[in-house]
């Protein structure tokens, strides 16, 4: 993972979708912590002006790249497991290894 791919990573664990930032931006009490979070993805060269609509912009399009990723609901473990190189190559750059019936 670049460092990009990191830093992103990173504020999309703070705000894992849209409604989270609106939230949080909309509590006049994280007004400091919001301009630190800006500056931080501005000065990242995440986003390309220090305000925080553009910050905004940022979690919506990546909130939206996270949510392509979730599995539907009605997926078990089973299915899952049978149809891991599918669902789980997004994730990846090259293929996963499968290892049937490996016995130790």
């Amino acid at each position: 993972m670049n460092k990009k791919d990191r830093l992103t990573s990173a504020l999309m664990a703070v705000f894992p979708s849209l409604m989270s930032f609106n939230r949080f931006s909309k509590d006049m009490e994280n007004h400091k912590v919001l301009e630190s979070l800006v500056a931080f993805a501005s000065c990242n060269r995440l986003i390309s002006t220090n305000e925080t609509h553009a910050l905004e912009d940022f979690i919506r399009d990546n909130a939206d790249l996270r949510e392509a990723r979730i599995p539907p609901g009605h997926l078990t473990f089973d299915d899952l497991f049978e149809n891991k190189e599918i669902l789980l190559q997004p994730f990846f750059q090259e293929p996963i290894p499968v290892h049937r019936n490996r016995r130790r």
